[in-house]
């Protein structure tokens, strides 16, 4: 008999007759219309009524989660929701809300043949082709309010109430640990309290030798008292504290987080409140163990403390909000955006992009709207959008064990500007999830649902914070604006197949066999997902009976359930993005160089690659963008970075790859192409066939082993979580993200060892064609303009043209077998910059250099969840250390500036982190919308009398009429520029260093490209920095640059170089300077150049590519 999870008659999955599920479902529908259509009457009576936001919600900051928006049915189906009443309710508000009866096209069907989750591709050819294509634009459908999906059918009613909801006193008087403070005791033993406190985090001393630095402080001081503590403001006779673990919570350092217990079977996350003798609902396992805690003083056991099996740390969102709205000046900056200027047709955030200006608050308005509508006398509500990053990294826990891996779930503040929202110290880490492995796509969804019923509540509800502007409070709400991921964590979050499903994208239908195709590559060549068929097939993924059909239901459809489709304004199609910088830099760049170039042989290690590497040698760059291997693409040159490879790809490869072709592509064309076609087809061939080769010698291995073995008596049951893991299709092979960097594949496609010879080079012939160059500077075009930190619309669409061209011609040169999954994605990076703005806002560059923290802290190496908890206890603990810095430093007093300036000098990371926030608005100084500071070490000298009579010159050109300046050598009426000035080692930029090459011995530091007059930039050396602060003028910040020469040497038709033509490259006379020199404006630098000689059709050259800032 089925089981029955009625909603009427509680049935929680017991065994009834078919023919009485029936008639339970029938009655759960019929209450499900009659709650819509009071949903309905309640939506209109709201709309007439004149209560805003904060007052129709204030009520809910004292008592329990209040029931579902009126706006939002609070259990209903995507297709019976009626539409036009909740249109009336909306528009009367002023809302945007669009028919949900506009169904995309349609996903596959249970009768379309979509094949196995681990076919082969060729498998796939004989799938039943998909709906004609239509226009994406035609196609393109705004957000809307979906309806509210209370929980995973197979548990319904678990969110009500939300078990998860935090206690009052744990989320509204988290602040009152804090009672040190520099006004409550000396400021002397204050500032020693929050110095070890600093040792510990930042400096990752043990806890034994901060106790140390704190008796011994104690006793040094205490001669100078005379032994009198009592006379210490706010000290006892007692002294001073010796322990650091009172000293944090005191000082509100030691962070107040949940340990949620799961069950390490069924991975059933449970509330920290769950009885510690319960045991899981699921399955029945065992959630606690008793431990014994020992007091290593006195060497015996003290008490018995029942921890959880497996533990998942977790830290609520809106208690991290509350101690970043604390923070004075925060407010300013989150509201930033609504006073930014903007120009139509043009992206520089997150706010320029369609959803931010498409998502809905939960009473139907726009929750981005500006201006925000407010009422008289209450303070303004407070929107404030996140955006989501999660990325599992590998933990090497010792030398002899295996390796672990841990889930950090983490958010940014989209509302904060990129130099404060790109620190580690700005995020919010949720929390992470327990290794030792990955969970399967199910288990995510489970410690999912602790995010997303909080993320529904803080949009729903929201909460009111005390803030430094509003100490008596102001209503902040919440909005999750996208989630971005790599390719395997994507599919996991958002419920979609596996990236070697047949259908592998999470935003078009398109199947396996299709990737390589000219239609993979053309717009709308495929049907979008749509959101609605997502959640519809979702939940009867979730509504299948046992876990094989639901395998079954994946094979068919490519889906399964997904906790976020349960936030009524977030579109799973459209919101979850993988991201940019493992598809474009770890996915495309590394293919093209080394899956295909160095792994395929295009560059023969004796000639081509030898020759890149003697390239690669002489290139100078400037220091903050680091050293590519000098032995890159050898395994002797070991993983590149994120970052390496887009230096790689827009300074080292335009560079070097046009002497290579220039010297070596000496081929027929025509002849080199079909030969590595036939060549790379054979070779991905042999290595599909000693894949299965090994497959099956492995499996005979362990049929061998089985039969030798001796036979247990014990039954062996698979776990749930063996049950639910995918296995990797063998023609898709997959790495392990090894904290954004490339894993690299020993293997060699050719199946034998990588031993060759002058002789066997030689013999090989080259394998270089001419439209190579052509076709991979295209990327490099699509890599500068995507990376831009503004676009404007002609710009995406160049960059959408430039993709799907340099993909199509990769195919037509290298053959089908080289285009992977990445390059389709590829195709829809326009698409999301156009729903978020710049890849800077979305991209997980961030989130991974929360992985690279983590990975920093000392920790005790236990398993069951204790690794993450000691991981996210001393990332919270450094969080609100930096915070208690930045108070202290807000405070004014000089003794507590100097000390924190000298912490923040010690640790340079935190330059411009939220904890330094106080400190960075009272000293940054804006000219002209161009963020200076200028260097703490110069040196004031006189000025060379040619260098005086131009800087006067110049002077003199900018000065208003009637302002007179003279020089000081002639006597008469007006100001006399003294002939001194301030000369500085460097000034940093927009977050960019630019040296003064007098002041530095490496001159990649000095090259710059200046904006001239009429948008022309010009590349020189910046050779002094010079400062004049003389009373009655305007202070003057002053470059000297002599400039390059341009080339006058002709580039032969057929030259590589011909292709850089659109790159940021330009050639200039080798060992050339101007006669001249010319004072610049600082502001007027754009960005550092990168300066090499090298071989222009047969001439030595100079060369330059310049930097994006």
């Amino acid at each position: 008999m089925p089981d029955c999870h009625c909603e009427t008659y509680g049935c929680n999955g017991r065994d009834i007759p078919r023919s009485t599920r029936h008639d339970h479902q029938k009655k759960d529908k019929e209450r499900q219309r009659e709650r819509v259509r009071l949903a309905s009457r309640s939506a209109q009576a709201r709309a007439s009524s004149a209560l805003g936001p904060v007052a129709s919600t204030s009520a809910a900051t004292t008592g329990p989660l209040p029931p579902s928006s009126p706006v939002l049915p609070p259990d209903g189906n995507v297709y019976e929701f009626d539409v036009d009443a909740n249109r009336t309710g909306s528009e009367g508000q002023g809302g945007i809300i669009v028919d949900a009866a506009q169904d995309g096209l349609g996903a596959a069907g249970p009768a379309d043949d979509i094949g196995d989750l681990d076919e082969e591709e060729e498998d796939a050819d004989d799938l039943v082709t998909p709906p004609t294509p239509i226009s994406l634009r035609a196609n393109y459908r705004p957000l809307y309010l979906h309806d509210l999906v209370p929980c995973d059918p197979r548990y319904p009613g678990e969110n009500e109430p939300d078990p998860f909801f935090p206690a009052l006193a744990e989320v509204f008087d988290e602040r009152a640990a804090s009672s040190l403070t520099p006004a409550s005791i000396h400021v002397g033993v204050y500032m020693l309290y929050v110095l070890v406190a600093w040792l510990h985090t930042q400096c990752k001393v043990a806890f034994s030798q901060c106790n140390a630095v704190l008796v011994i402080m104690a006793n040094i001081i205490s001669p100078f008292i005379g032994g009198n503590w009592a006379n210490v403001y706010g000290i006892g006779p007692q002294g001073p504290l010796t322990t650091l673990q009172p000293i944090l919570d005191k000082l509100g350092i030691e962070p107040d987080i949940d340990i949620l217990p799961v069950c390490s079977k069924c991975t059933e996350v449970y509330p920290v409140s769950r009885a510690t003798d319960s045991s899981c609902d699921r399955c029945g396992e065992k959630l606690f163990r008793e431990r014994v805690s020992l007091n290593r003083r006195r060497g015996r056991a003290e008490r018995v403390v029942p921890r959880p099996l497996l533990q998942f740390p977790h830290r609520s969102i809106e208690a991290q909000l509350r101690r970043i709205l604390m923070l004075p000046g925060i407010e300013d900056v989150l509201e930033q955006w609504r006073s930014k200027a903007r120009v139509p047709g043009f992206l520089s955030d997150m706010f320029d992009g369609r959803i931010c200006k498409e998502l809905l608050g939960f009473d139907g308005r726009l929750f981005f709207e500006n201006p925000l509508p407010g009422r008289s006398g209450e303070p303004p509500e407070l929107r404030i959008g996140l955006a989501m990053g999660v990325d599992w990294f590998s933990y090497l826990r010792s030398l002899i064990s295996g390796s672990h891996t841990s889930g950090p779930m983490s958010f940014n503040i989209i509302n904060l500007p990129h130099h404060l929202r790109y620190r580690v110290m700005n995020m919010i880490l949720a929390g992470i999830l327990p290794g030792p492995k990955e969970q399967d796509t199910d288990a995510v969804q489970r410690f999912m649902r602790v995010f997303v019923n909080e993320l529904l509540r803080l949009w729903q509800v929201g909460f009111v914070a005390k803030t430094a502007r509003y100490p008596q409070g102001r209503w902040v709400r919440v909005i999750l604006v996208c989630v971005c991921c790599d390719k395997p964590a994507a599919h996991k979050l958002g419920g979609f197949g596996a990236h070697s499903h047949t259908f592998f994208c999470t935003r078009c239908w398109i199947k396996q066999a299709e990737k390589a195709t000219d239609k993979s590559f053309a717009p709308n060549g495929f049907p979008l997902r749509s959101h609605e068929e997502h959640v519809r097939m979702g939940q009867e993924y979730a509504r299948c009976n046992t876990q094989s059909a639901r395998d079954e239901f994946v094979r068919q459809h490519a889906t399964r359930w997904c906790e976020l489709a349960r936030l009524p304004y977030f579109d799973v199609c459209r919101m979850i993005v993988i991201d940019p910088m493992h598809n474009l830099l770890l996915g495309l760049v590394k293919t093209h160089f080394y899956h295909i170039w160095i792994k395929m042989k295009v560059l023969r290690r004796t000639r081509e690659l030898r020759r890149f590497h003697a390239i690669l040698s002489d290139l100078k760059i400037p220091t903050y963008l680091g050293r590519l291997p000098t032995l890159m693409g050898e395994p002797a040159g070991g993983s590149l970075t994120a970052d390496q490879w887009l230096i790689a790809a827009t300074v080292v490869l335009p560079i070097a790859i046009p002497q290579i072709w220039d010297e070596y592509a000496t081929g027929e064309p025509e002849e080199v192409r079909l030969r590595r076609l036939g060549d790379f087809a054979a070779l991905a061939e042999k290595q599909k066939a000693a894949r299965a080769a090994a497959r099956r010698e492995r499996e005979a291995a362990k049929a061998a082993a089985t039969q030798n073995a001796r036979k247990s008596k014990r039954k062996r049951v698979p776990t749930t979580r063996s049950l639910y893991r995918e296995e990797a299709n063998d023609d898709e092979p997959s790495y392990e993200d090894a904290g954004a960097q490339e894993v690299v594949d020993e293997r060699d496609i050719f199946g034998e060892d990588d031993v060759e010879d002058e002789e066997s080079d030689a013999r090989a012939g080259p394998n270089l064609h001419p439209s190579d160059p052509s076709n991979f500077f295209k990327l490099t075009a699509f890599l500068e303009i995507v990376l831009s930190y503004k676009l404007s619309v002609v710009d995406i669409d160049r960059a959408d043209s430039l993709i799907r061209d340099y993909c199509r011609e990769l195919a037509h040169l290298y053959g089908p077998e080289v285009i992977r999954p990445n390059h389709h994605y590829a195709t829809h990076v326009p698409e999301n910059i156009l729903d978020f703005g710049p890849l800077h806002g979305f991209w997980t560059f961030l989130f991974e250099r929360i992985n690279k923290i983590l990975k920093s802290y000392n920790s005790s190496n236990h398993s069951g969840g204790e690794l993450e908890v000691s991981f996210f206890r001393e990332f919270h603990r450094t969080l609100e250390q930096s915070r208690v810095m930045a108070e202290s430093y807000a405070t004014g007093l000089d003794v507590l500036k100097n000390c924190v300036t000298a912490m923040y000098r010690a640790t340079a990371d935190d330059r411009g982190t939220v904890q330094s926030l106080a400190r960075e608005l009272d000293d940054a100084s804006e000219d002209g919308g161009v963020q200076y500071q200028l260097s703490t070490r110069s040196q004031k000298a006189p000025l060379q009398p040619h260098l005086y009579n131009e800087i006067l010159a110049f002077i003199q050109l900018r000065l208003p009429a009637g302002f007179v300046l003279r020089s000081y050598l002639f006597p008469g009426t007006g100001l006399a520029l003294i002939p001194d000035a301030q000369f500085f080692d460097y000034v940093i930029i927009a977050q960019r260093r630019y040296w003064a090459s007098s002041r530095t011995n490496n001159i990649a530091n000095a090259m710059v490209v200046v904006r001239r007059q009429a948008g022309v930039s010009t590349v020189g050396e910046l050779m002094n920095i010079v400062g004049i602060a003389q009373p009655g003028l305007p202070v003057q910040r002053l470059g000297v640059v002599r400039w390059l020469v341009p080339s006058q040497q002709a580039i032969s038709p057929d030259s590589s170089w011909k292709s850089t033509a659109h790159l940021r490259v330009h050639i200039w006379q080798p060992n050339s300077y101007g006669a001249q020199q010319e004072l610049i404006l600082l502001e007027d630098i754009d960005s550092h150049a990168v300066l090499t000689e090298a071989l222009v059709s047969g001439h030595k050259q100079w060369v330059t590519v310049g930097l994006h800032r």
